[in-house]
């Protein structure tokens, strides 16, 4: 098998990634966390006394503080209401709203009727299963859906559209 040129220099790049991963990985250590750059992140009044270069002992677990104690701890050092910040997870009223409203389901005349007056059949390519059909300049094929109406098969002139129980027969125009 011969290689491109361009697939040769594909090669000797994965070969020259694959060598620094090795390296990195077995040669190379992981220098411990410096303190000096965690004093910029968090001012000196509310850093813990925790000496980050200790080893860890295998004794009792150091005392943990939840996230949201810290969170008012904060809060009460800075003079925060935390009462007026708003819930980041609460959907917008609006989408509440929507979906309170009912819903009304439309008779399947109507709906067919509807559909028939919006959209207009301009070809068909196939017939059967394997068809396809144009339908107001865009292709649709066997199992596409269009305004929740799914094309399940396509005649010599006419392509036929189901929405659950009903159905929908779009013809050529003579």
């Amino acid at each position: 098998m011969t290689l491109t040129k361009s697939q040769r220099v594909y090669v000797a790049i994965m070969v020259i990634v694959m060598v620094a991963l090795l390296i990195d990985r077995t040669l190379l250590q992981p220098e411990p966390a410096q303190a000096s750059v965690l004093q910029y992140a968090i001012p000196a009044s509310e850093r813990d006394p925790v000496d980050l270069e200790a080893p860890r002992s295998e004794g009792p677990a150091p005392r943990q503080v939840a996230i949201a104690r810290k969170l008012e701890q904060i809060a009460e050092q800075r003079g925060l209401d935390p009462t007026g910040v708003i819930d980041a997870f609460r959907p917008s009223p609006i989408w509440l709203q929507a979906s309170e409203m009912p819903v009304e389901i439309e008779q399947p005349e109507l709906l067919v009727e509807r559909f028939m007056k919006a959209h207009t059949l301009a070809a068909v390519m196939g017939s059967g299963k394997d068809g396809s059909a144009i339908v107001d300049g865009r292709t649709l094929l066997i199992g596409q859906v269009l305004d929740g109406f799914t094309l399940v098969s396509v005649g010599r002139r006419s392509a036929v559209l189901e929405s659950g129980d009903t159905r929908v027969l779009l013809t050529l125009p003579d």
